[in-house]
């Protein structure tokens, strides 16, 4: 029979954190979940210790919601550290947000639950007003058996359901690529309004479709403003500002080797090119790729953007590319003032392996209103 305690959170002397610790410590757990809409890495620095105390931290399935403003990159990065299975939900408009908040764990013979208020914030675990239930139930007991199950079914099923609004993330340059489409947030960075973030980064987003919510016995609420037309997501024609210009390109920039001893490399080396007043050591670091979310993945960071191509004219769909860059300032290739950044043609390869662009010069162009998009041209 299942035993059920209240929990409220700056009223009473109890917190969600110290409950949701309770919930990971169950012995020998088969299953244990996190449904929740909002994710920072205060929330995830809080449980973490505990997580990773897990006999495996794959049992652990977390559900997160994006799309909502306040999921950060830096929560996201927390968990994946921790080899959680991660998956974020999108419900694909900012109007209908994947709201619960659900902390679960389950072994042969009993589980723990809360549900409730608390996001996995800090200000959801520690500080905020937050209402919850916590129940423990005993899972011989046919009753709370059935009640377990129904919980855990229809969150376990998400991503067959809604394979288009639920994704399970695998490595960082996932999280990367959210961030630059405005679907996650960096902490670092002043909060704006989700509108303001989805305007400033509509060029990014994915097409995908509304996540279907059933609103059969949803009443309509009739309401005496005249409703405001929708406001277009297309924000505002970028503006470029040139931010680097190359030498006449060579082989090796377009990756067409012609010696057969010579592999391409898959990628460009930004060196100073026409730009003889730089130091290709830390321009393209500090000045032209400043505002990217870098990922360490020792000795190198890590980041990927969004680059736009027009090529003698002809413009071509953006690509996501990667960039790599050596932070590493005692290394010989340092001392002889080598590049230290690399951009990696990846799926714009086909557009830039052409002889025919030998000795052209390549301009590299920054949206002034979006730093994570870059045009690049070859006249």
């Amino acid at each position: 029979m299942a035993t059920v305690n209240f929990i409220y959170q700056g009223i009473d002397s109890v917190n969600h954190a110290d409950k949701i610790k309770q919930i990971l410590a169950l012995p020998n757990p088969e299953l244990l979940i996190f449904n929740v809409a909002y994710l920072r890495k205060g929330g995830a620095d809080a449980i973490k210790s505990d997580i990773n105390s897990l006999s495996n931290t794959n049992d652990l399935y977390c559900f997160i919601g994006i799309r909502n403003g306040i999921t950060s990159i830096q929560g996201l990065f927390e968990l994946l550290k921790l080899g959680v299975k991660l998956y974020v939900v999108d419900t694909a408009s900012p109007s209908l947000i994947f709201h619960p908040k659900i902390y679960l764990s389950k072994n042969s013979s009993s589980a723990e639950i809360i549900l409730g208020s608390a996001n996995l914030t800090h200000s959801g675990l520690y500080r905020n007003i937050e209402a919850s239930t916590h129940m423990i139930l005993d899972m011989t007991d046919t009753s709370d058996y059935t009640l377990i199950q129904s919980i855990i079914t229809p969150i376990m099923a998400m991503p067959t359901d809604f394979p288009n609004n639920v994704t399970e993330i695998i490595n960082v340059r996932e999280l990367i690529q959210l961030l630059h489409q405005g679907r996650i947030i960096d902490e670092r960075v002043p909060t704006v309004s989700l509108s303001q973030t989805l305007t400033n980064t509509s060029q990014n987003f994915p097409h995908i479709p509304t996540i279907p919510v059933n609103t059969a016995n949803t009443p309509i609420i009739v309401s005496g403003r005249r409703r405001a037309a929708p406001r277009p997501l297309g924000g505002a024609i970028p503006l470029w500002s040139i931010v680097w210009e190359s030498k006449a390109l060579t082989e090796r920039d377009l990756n067409i080797p012609s010696g057969t001893s010579t592999n391409p490399t898959g990628s460009m080396t930004f060196k100073q090119g026409a730009y003889s007043h730089i130091d290709q050591r830390h321009y393209f670091y500090d000045s032209v790729f400043n505002g990217l979310y870098w990922i360490t993945q020792s000795p190198h960071l890590l980041t990927t953007a969004t680059f736009y191509f027009r090529i003698r004219g002809i413009s071509h769909h953006p690509h996501t590319l990667e960039i790599r860059h050596d932070p590493r300032t005692a290394t010989q290739s340092y001392f002889q003032s080598n590049a230290m950044t690399h951009l990696r043609w990846g799926t714009a390869k086909p557009l830039i392996a052409d002889r025919t662009l030998l000795g052209h010069k390549l301009k590299l162009y920054r949206n002034t209103s979006n730093p994570s998009e870059y045009l690049i041209t070859i006249d």
